[in-house]
């Protein structure tokens, strides 16, 4: 189990935008975050605002989700699976 977290809170949501301060190590952009009561919500890193603040993308509903709720980094970019 991963113990170094990398983890922001939310700070404003207005519709799937969302701002997420970050203490310290911003994610890159396009990276995937998750947040919600168990980590259901999956968001995504549209852009840099300052030095600690992110604006993202929900890619699930964002009501009922409040400011200050935890938000890990996954470190990883979003991916989307496809076949034949």
């Amino acid at each position: 189990m991963e113990t170094n977290l990398n983890t922001g809170k939310i700070t404003r949501i207005r519709g799937s935008v969302v701002d997420v301060f970050f203490q310290n190590d911003l994610p890159a952009i396009n990276i995937l975050l998750l947040t919600g009561n168990d980590n259901e919500i999956k968001i995504e890193v549209y852009t840099q605002l300052n030095d600690n603040h992110l604006r993202v993308v929900s890619l699930n509903p964002t009501q009922g989700l409040p400011r200050e709720m935890p938000v890990t980094s996954t470190d990883k970019q979003l991916t989307v699976l496809f076949g034949k």
